[in-house]
């Protein structure tokens, strides 16, 4: 047997370009998905940060006005 039918052998083992561009373009599938989905949980991520800034806000508005009235109260004492 020669060196050139030992090698045919090992077919698992890729010994053209073609197939790492096939690899490439596996984990350049996978990087898109990948970055697709960091986006839409970034997105989620921002919506539920204002969600939560809206609320602060309203309860801080809140509290304000509370703190406000019992200062009123205060001074008339």
């Amino acid at each position: 047997m020669s060196d050139g039918e030992a090698s045919c052998e090992f077919s698992g083992v890729p010994d053209s370009e073609d197939a790492d561009d096939g690899n490439s373009a596996y984990a350049d599938e996978g990087a898109v998905k990948m970055k697709a989905t960091q986006q839409a949980s970034d997105e989620v991520n921002t919506a539920q940060q204002e969600e939560r800034r809206a609320a602060n806000i309203k309860a801080l508005e809140e509290n304000r006005h509370v703190f406000y009235r019992h200062q009123r109260h205060l001074n008339k004492i």
